[in-house]
């Protein structure tokens, strides 16, 4: 009689990918420069500091939130109800992600997808929050427009930034898209709790206005960091393995989106 035996199943690709433990970084008090050192070795070093400043700086965003609502309410009389209309225009910016994001994969400027838009973006942002220190504008929709100039700008680096991460984090594909959350959340943590003690105490004891104007600094700083990105930051591989990874990435970025929401 022939032994009839069930097919093999096939090896899932992903299975390498599943209840991995990461590696050890030495002891605790050290472990985070080791974690931290490990990024710059496995991925794009130019593009690991610009994720970490550009990160920072959106953590800092809420230095020209407490700014505004204290511009408004002491020096323009405004009232909440009025202030909550100029606030969700400063905001709408950032409805329009997936246009930015069409932008850029689609439109290059100088030969780049990428990094030339981080560049331009940086500058106006700078541009625009340092016009609100300069000329301190007493129209309320003027400071909105021109608060919301500065939005877009740090959305449009938002999801530039998203995309090269998106690229990068295939060079590890069983860690690479969960450490690089970490780290975006590390540094955005890091930026709003640094934004929030000297925007309180900026707007204590100074002008709203100077608040812009050392935020403002911020965008020149990015497009700086920008201005190292190299070539290989927007280099696009896919494997089998880098799509498990850009799933559970993809994954994360909404779940940190909706919280920011």
């Amino acid at each position: 009689p022939v032994d009839h035996q069930p097919p093999k199943e096939k090896a899932d690709p992903f299975d390498d990918l599943i209840d991995e433990q990461p590696p050890d970084n030495g002891v605790w008090y050290c472990s985070l420069c080791n974690w931290v050192g490990s990024m710059y070795t496995r991925f794009d070093k130019p593009f690991v500091s610009f994720f970490i400043v550009q990160n920072i700086n959106h953590g800092l965003w809420i230095i020209a939130v407490l700014a505004v609502k204290d511009y408004y309410k002491e020096y323009l009389g405004i009232d909440p109800g009025e202030m909550q209309i100029y606030t969700s225009i400063i905001h709408l910016p950032w409805s329009f992600k997936i246009f930015y994001g069409l932008i850029s994969d689609n439109v290059p400027i100088c030969g780049t997808r990428r990094k030339s838009y981080l560049i331009i973006m940086g500058i106006v942002q700078f541009l625009a929050l340092f016009s609100l220190f300069l000329f301190e504008p007493e129209d309320p929709l003027v400071v909105a427009l021109l608060l919301a100039v500065a939005s877009m700008s740090e959305a449009f680096v938002n999801v530039v930034s998203d995309a090269i991460m998106v690229i990068q984090s295939r060079k590890d594909p069983r860690f690479g898209s969960q450490d690089f959350v970490t780290l975006m959340y590390l540094s955005t943590g890091t930026g709003g709790v640094i934004g929030c003690i000297f925007g309180g105490l900026m707007t204590q004891y100074h002008h709203p206005k100077w608040c812009f104007f050392w935020y403002s600094w911020m965008g020149l700083i990015v497009a700086t960091f920008a201005c190292f990105l190299t070539k290989e930051s927007e280099a696009d591989r896919v494997s089998i393995y880098d799509q498990a990874s850009d799933s559970d990435l993809s994954t994360s970025l909404e779940n940190y989106e909706a919280e920011q929401r």
